[in-house]
């Protein structure tokens, strides 16, 4: 009969120990101290079962919290596991990646292409990940990615449990595309006015050269007309570099750029 107790006893333990909190025994037909015990193991699982009910709750309060956070913020912000697994994609992350939740999350990151076929984060997660994680914790690695039509700046963070045991990693995006767009007119503005000055600079210095080196040779109306070549040529080109000027304006869509 003993054994028997102990037995049952025996299993409750294993039970619990596998995580199965609220398990009860039947110590009903049970007698003297070994009752006793079958109803304090009862009661320890009762209250397991209570404080792991109260923690799932708190657990699934803060991260309800945490994902209602994430998917307020204006720029794009994935979470991925230690396996590369995508965890969390917000609302931002969604537009910027055209991807729908259903079908991106529990994937690979690495594996995620635009709808040109390009894997747009593999190279660089695998440097990531090939980087040691206390240089990516000071200094996380950031790169800009071309998505389709957009280009998005990425920067790559890892994660770490308060214990400071690695969780995985966050990806958070950025659209830069019209800053992009603002910075491509730009450099194309400046490299025409370069272009365009050039020439008036060059024929100044042919026109200066020439009288340097062969002043003496010229007569004095010559060399005064060089001069006043010279005089006039400047004060246009110290105008015209004055007066340069460029502004930058969008269409409704705010895509299509120009420059004036």
């Amino acid at each position: 009969l003993i054994a028997r107790e102990l037995t049952m006893l025996h299993h409750g333990v294993k039970e619990i120990s596998s995580g199965k909190f609220g398990t009860m025994l039947d110590y009903s037909q049970a007698s003297g101290e070994i009752k006793e015990l079958f109803a304090a193991f009862n009661d320890m699982s009762k209250r397991l079962h209570a404080f792991e009910e109260q923690n799932i709750d708190t657990i699934t309060l803060e991260k309800n919290k945490l994902e209602a956070v994430l998917m307020s913020i204006a720029n794009g912000v994935v979470v991925c596991n230690n396996f590369d697994k995508i965890t969390i994609i917000n609302n931002a992350a969604q537009k910027i990646l055209s991807a729908n939740p259903t079908d991106i999350l529990g994937t690979h990151i690495q594996n995620y292409c635009d709808t040109n076929g390009t894997l747009c984060f593999k190279e660089k997660i695998a440097l990531f990940k090939n980087t040691p994680l206390e240089i990516m914790e000071k200094k996380p690695l950031e790169f800009s990615v071309d998505v389709d039509s957009r280009v998005v700046k990425t920067i790559v963070s890892p994660i770490y449990s308060k214990a400071h045991d690695y969780l995985g990693y966050i990806l958070v995006l950025i659209d830069i595309t019209r800053e992009a767009e603002v910075d491509k007119l730009k450099s194309d503005f400046i490299s025409n006015v370069s272009h365009e000055l050039r020439t008036p600079v060059t024929v100044l210095r042919t026109y200066a050269d020439t009288l340097y080196n062969y002043g003496d040779d010229f007569k004095f109306e010559e060399q005064k007309e060089f001069i006043g070549t010279i005089n006039q040529g400047a004060g246009g080109f110290a105008q015209v570099s004055k007066e340069v000027s460029y502004t930058i304006t969008y269409d409704a869509t705010g895509m299509n750029g120009k420059i004036s």
